[in-house]
């Protein structure tokens, strides 16, 4: 029997009042509207066909966090009125241009937002969060812990930063949730092991703790890395330093799974998680599917194809919607049929949750599609929890190395000459925070709510995101803004607190900046 733990990771900085598109509030609009609500529509029609498997999912804090709050859940509900809008709109126009083709895609955009829209209203109450409930309460998803604000724990210069990470990531997920997870998801794989480490911008060598070591400290039962901490880098991707498990070398291979410490870990199926994700080498790229890219310039609402994955946007065709659906149907088929090749085995296939329908529009239609065709299989396929390998005789991991999902199974994708200076930036904002104000003592409410909102830019600093939009050029002015803004109210707030010691109060001036910092940054009350 093949066995599959899908694992989709579910995360978005915190973005709220941090501008709108196309980095901003958008973002995690566009999330809910495009990947979140078709993927929990899905699911829920999944149940009601008798579906028994489990999809895990991770969140992470800053994104509970943002989905939990009422303004942005009314902000985002006119944002999907307004796009109905803007689809009636082009609808008329096209419409009065003799555009026959482009009316009818206007036409049917208009009806997908208004269906997104009343499953959000009607179906989740307004609330993406009691969805994700309900889901996880019926047992469809099991909800896994994140770190509180998505930083890559590897290069991060201070234990304490990373407990904090790590600790936040339960207590968030419980309180949402109601129970503790069993799992934890590491921010973009990245795993560091114990021993002498070597800080990146100053050279300093210190001995540090594992990341694995703070996760044992949580009680977690199961974590999920890349198959480069086997060995390192593009050897372990091959799937070198397990006798009992080659990647996918021979009939009825598995995927490695085993037991470092007192967890389980399960390295994910690159060449099977490549298949859904690369627009170049996997599905995505079809010529059928819809174009991210492309938008129209008025409502920004996509009518393209993708054509040629690796044309130019003048060259896109329109998008033909019964074409697109098609091939998700078909796709969904020929990877189960990849799966069912295995013949055998545990095998861990992890995504971006915003892959499906986010950035693949057609993403959702292909996952629920191939949840129920596992259905038809007599069981040969399941979709099953961590937790069925507890009762088994895994094999004993001596050592792991460092190592990640990025380019090369290495750091590289966070930490370049781009962003140098942000990391040099960090290492001095941790060591302020952990080496004084963390130990600073009084008995001033206000002192202990500067103290708290010190931590919370500091935090919010170490977001891999900024970095990653900087590296890619995704988004580098929005990646650079956000950091550097968060730096500088970590400095205000450091520095101001020697006021607040000396004088055990402050100005009206100082105090208005200190209360704009809470209102905006707001996380983790």
């Amino acid at each position: 029997m093949v066995r599959v733990f899908l694992l989709l990771h579910t995360h978005i900085p915190y973005v709220k009042g941090y501008g709108r598109w196309p980095h901003g509030e958008e973002w995690l609009f566009e999330a809910l509207l495009y990947s979140y609500i078709p993927l929990f529509e899905g699911l829920l029609s999944l149940e009601k066909e008798g579906w028994q498997g489990k999809v895990l999912m991770s969140f992470t804090p800053v994104l509970l966090h943002m989905l939990g709050d009422e303004a942005l859940m009314r902000d985002f509900l006119e944002f999907i009125r307004e796009m109905e809008r803007r689809a009636e709109e082009d609808e008329r126009v096209f419409s009065a241009r003799k555009s026959e083709e482009f009316a009818r895609l206007a036409h049917i955009w208009r009806s997908w937002f208004e269906r997104r829209r009343r499953f959000f209203e009607e179906v989740g109450g307004g609330s993406i969060l009691l969805l994700a409930r309900r889901l996880a309460e019926r047992g469809i998803i099991e909800p896994l812990a994140s770190a509180a604000t998505h930083a890559y724990l590897p290069l991060l210069s201070r234990d304490e930063t990373v407990a904090d990470q790590v600790r936040i990531g339960f207590q968030q997920a419980e309180k949402v949730f109601g129970e503790r997870p069993s799992g934890f998801w590491l921010p973009e794989c990245g795993y560091r092991p114990s021993g002498w480490w070597e800080n990146p911008v100053s050279g300093e060598i210190v001995w540090r703790r594992g990341i694995d070591e703070f996760l044992a400290g949580e009680s977690t039962r199961y974590t999920f890395m890349d198959p480069s901490v086997l060995t390192s880098g593009e050897a372990g991707r091959k799937g070198y330093g397990l006798e009992t498990a080659l990647r996918g070398e021979g009939e009825g291979a598995s995927i490695p799974a085993g037991v470092f410490g007192n967890q389980i870990v399960l390295f994910r199926d690159v060449p099977l998680g490549q298949q859904v994700w690369s627009r170049h080498l996997g599905y995505p790229g079809d010529e059928w599917y819809l174009e991210f890219h492309k938008k129209h310039e008025g409502s920004g609402i996509r009518y393209w194809r993708v054509t040629d994955s690796r044309g130019d946007l003048g060259s896109k065709l329109p998008y033909v919607p019964e074409k697109g659906e098609g091939m998700a149907l078909a796709h969904s088929s020929h990877f189960l049929s990849r799966l069912l090749e295995r013949g055998r085995g545990n095998f861990l296939i992890a995504f971006d949750t915003e892959l499906f329908g986010h950035w693949w529009f057609e993403g959702p239609l292909f996952l629920s599609n191939l949840l129920k065709k596992s259905m038809r299989e007599g069981g040969r396929v399941s979709f099953v929890s961590p937790a069925t390998l507890e009762k088994e005789q895994l094999p004993e991991l001596e050592e792991l190395n460092e190592g990640s999902w990025g380019e090369g199974g290495g750091h590289g994708t966070w930490l370049n000459e781009k962003t140098r200076n942000i990391w040099k930036a960090l290492y001095e904002a941790e060591g302020v925070y952990y080496g004084r104000v963390a130990k600073v003592r009084g008995n001033s409410p206000l002192l202990e709510e500067v103290k708290g909102l010190a931590w919370r830019e500091l935090h919010l600093m170490a977001s891999s995101d900024w970095t990653f939009l900087i590296t890619t050029g995704q988004g580098r002015d929005y990646g650079w803004e956000r950091f550097w803004g968060h730096y500088e109210n970590f400095c205000y707030l450091t520095e101001i607190m020697d006021d607040i010691i000396k004088h055990r109060t402050i100005d009206g001036r100082k105090l208005a900046k200190i209360n704009e910092i809470k209102r905006r940054d707001e996380i983790f009350r």
